[in-house]
């Protein structure tokens, strides 16, 4: 149908946000795996709020400052670790 969106296309922008920020979640053993995460320089911050990853929930921040992509978790519920690669 004409003017009804695509499935593939809702899921663009998640898809998109995840490649820049590196994003790999790996729910079975717990963990967020964060490689190199990279803000464009038209995007300063983009919070991720009650995201769910396997059993667990967790508030993220990428903030990118002076041309460098950090992140925040300000909020963890259950035992996921975050693991970061350069």
């Amino acid at each position: 149908m004409a003017g009804s969106p695509q499935a593939w296309a809702a899921g663009t922008m998640l898809m998109v946000l995840q490649s820049i920020l590196g994003l790999t979640p790996d729910a079975p053993n717990n963990i967020l795996w964060v490689n190199d995460p990279t803000l464009p320089p038209w995007l300063n911050r983009v919070k991720f709020s009650n995201l769910r990853i396997g059993p667990s929930r967790l508030d993220i921040t990428f903030t990118r400052q002076e041309g460098v992509t950090s992140f925040t978790v300000p909020k963890k519920h259950g035992k996921l670790r975050i693991v970061m690669e350069e």
